[in-house]
């Protein structure tokens, strides 16, 4: 509740053309290691590189430092019978679309 009247909060609704992204998916599907591709592989590719070209961006706080790091994990909020569960995809930066479309369709977070 505290939150709720002490932290800003900001909704932004935007309208964005995915055409490419769907045809850049067609083209993927069934070719070698990308058979699962699919917009959120492609958006969460997008987005993980950017963050790694851009660590700025990518902080976290240590204690009571702010630390700025090139890795990139991702997190996705999944529905499950038990809850919301945010499983996490570490070094997502590093793999390939399809390895991470892979990685987020079963759940397999690496290694």
């Amino acid at each position: 509740m505290a939150s709720a009247f002490t932290a800003p909060h900001v909704t932004e609704f935007l309208d964005v053309d995915v055409t490419r992204t769907m045809e850049l998916v067609a083209r993927s599907r069934g070719a070698e290691g990308y058979a699962r591709v699919n917009p959120l592989a492609v958006l969460s590719r997008a987005m993980c590189r950017a963050l790694h070209r851009t660590p700025e961006l990518n902080p976290s706080l240590q204690g009571e430092q702010i630390s700025v790091s090139r890795r990139v994990h991702l997190g996705i909020a999944t529905a499950t019978d038990r809850g919301l569960m945010v499983p996490v995809v570490p070094d997502t930066h590093a793999l390939s679309m399809g390895e991470l479309a892979l990685r987020i369709r079963v759940g397999d977070s690496g290694p």
